[in-house]
């Protein structure tokens, strides 16, 4: 597993280490003695881990050419005693903030080298490192702080539970009826100033905070890798599997039919296509079941960092947007992922002539004028040939299909305004490719006439739905379905 070990003087190490809770007063006394050791070198160095499941074990391996200790310190039990014989194990039942450090000292002065191993028994392997070199006859110690969190990881949502059935309808019924008189896209717009188009033709620059900047004079790209989730917060077993998969930088896949290897690399951008939380949305439900599994994935990552959009489902409008807004909007990192929208809605500009516009349609509410005015904007930079993919939170042409004979809201205007009015009156010789949404928990693809594809992809870790009911083989306008992956 990667770790970035970042060094320290001996008044940053007190410093980073007073603001922890994982270091306790007999934790800190003891650390102090250590880094202010007369007469030797002290080499200090601090690595974040990824959050830890809890309860787990941890084993841990360290062996040097000197002498070694190891100490374990938690927010609620304080500084476990310290080892010195190089291996030792901890148990950890409760969430708390964390801290392992570790002391090597190499009295000899000259060659020295470090072998750490951490395992836990809920993940598997958390530290595999190796260091050496020389000490040129200077006694060196070496500490190295490793800070880390526990927690409880949430189960699947109870569905057939009678009382989260009930209060999942109070909220259905409270957002239903705010979101006809409240609509928040047009507060966000206000509060939110101009909103960017996000240009990905060129590499980004590293600006404030490590935050990735565009950059005019960046390098022009010739791909870009994108990554698509929808419907992920649910459980922490099915939604962690999902974000472990995202946050691998390669991933080999093989076509069953001929095995033929396909190497895939990490998106550079990823897209949340709703329903980032199930069942209601507030700030604790987006923390258990959505923040603590991807930072799990992948905690930080070093710039070019890979970046993070995401659009609204019904889940997500519970609370008017009070916690997505919070989570996606701040330019707050979300795990390893930097976030850069400042609105429910976003357009991106990709290499080779594509877009995506992924618009936000509140709780099956039209395009709002903001929006309109957003994606017309946006519209009018695309240049001749270029290709556009629309996301949207729901699969309007299915339930068009399924439903609209019986209920005239079940449609596909939105879609049509974006793609007719919207892309056809300002980007003239654009178009549709594709349309990819969530909402119904499986995959299932349709391909039009000319090629163009209407796909549901709703497998991010929610609970999952069948494509065995009602059969949609053709839809409106010569779509024929082509795949479908049955549950």
């Amino acid at each position: 597993m990667d770790t970035l070990l970042i060094p320290l003087s001996p008044s940053e190490a007190l410093e980073y280490v007073r603001e922890s809770m994982a270091f306790r007063a007999d934790f800190i006394t003891w650390l102090v003695t250590e880094v202010e050791e007369a007469n030797v070198r002290v080499n200090i160095f601090r690595a974040e881990l990824n959050p830890l499941t809890a309860p787990t074990t941890l084993d841990c391996s360290f062996t040097t050419n000197g002498t070694n200790t190891i100490r374990l310190g938690d927010s609620l039990t304080g500084a476990k005693p310290p080892i010195f014989a190089g291996r030792g194990s901890f148990k950890l039942r409760k969430p708390s903030d964390c801290a392992l450090v570790t002391v090597s000292q190499n009295t000899a002065g000259g060659k020295w080298a470090i072998d750490l191993k951490l395992t836990s028994s809920s993940q598997g392997e958390i530290i595999d490192f190796t260091d050496s070199g020389d000490d040129q006859g200077e006694p060196t110690k070496r500490i190295y702080l490793w800070r880390f969190k526990t927690f409880s990881p949430c189960p699947m949502v109870g569905w057939y539970d009678p009382g989260q059935l009930a209060r999942t309808g109070i909220e259905v019924l409270i957002s239903s009826i705010f979101g006809r008189h409240a609509d928040y896209r047009l507060m966000e717009a206000i509060s939110s100033g101009n909103a960017p188009i996000f240009d990905y033709t060129r590499t980004w620059k590293v600006g404030e905070d490590e935050r990735d900047e565009p950059a005019t004079d960046g390098s022009e790209r010739t791909e870009l890798w994108l990554d698509y989730i929808g419907d992920v917060g649910d459980g922490w077993n099915s939604t962690y599997t999902m974000a472990h998969y995202l946050a691998q930088k390669e991933l080999t896949l093989v076509n069953p039919a001929n095995q033929t290897r396909c190497k895939t690399k990490r998106g550079e951008v990823l897209i949340f296509g709703g329903d980032q939380v199930y069942p209601i949305a507030n700030r604790a439900e987006y923390r258990q079941r959505l923040v603590q599994p991807y930072e799990t994935a992948l905690c930080r990552t070093p710039s070019p960092h890979p970046h993070v959009y995401a659009i609204p489902g019904n889940h997500d409008w519970y609370d008017s947007l009070v916690s997505f807004s919070r989570l996606f909007f701040r330019k707050n990192w979300f795990g390893g992922w930097q976030t850069n929208q400042s609105r429910s809605y976003f357009a991106l500009k990709l290499p080779g002539g594509w877009w995506v516009f992924a618009p936000d349609v509140q709780l099956d509410s039209d395009i709002d004028v903001p929006q309109v005015e957003y994606f017309e904007k946006a519209a009018k930079e695309i240049q001749k040939g270029d290709r556009v993919i629309i996301c949207t939170a729901e699969p309007h042409w299915v339930y068009a299909a399924l439903y609209g004979k019986n209920d005239a809201n079940f449609n596909e205007n939105n879609l049509a305004y974006l793609e007719k009015k919207i892309i056809a009156n300002n980007a003239k010789d654009a178009k549709v490719a594709a349309f990819i949404a969530g909402d119904q928990h499986h995959y299932r693809r349709y391909q039009g006439l000319d090629g163009v594809q209407k796909i549901t992809a709703g497998g991010g870790g929610a609970f999952l739905h069948p494509t065995h009911g009602e059969l949609v083989t053709q839809l409106d306008g010569g779509f024929k379905l082509q795949q479908s992956f049955l549950t």
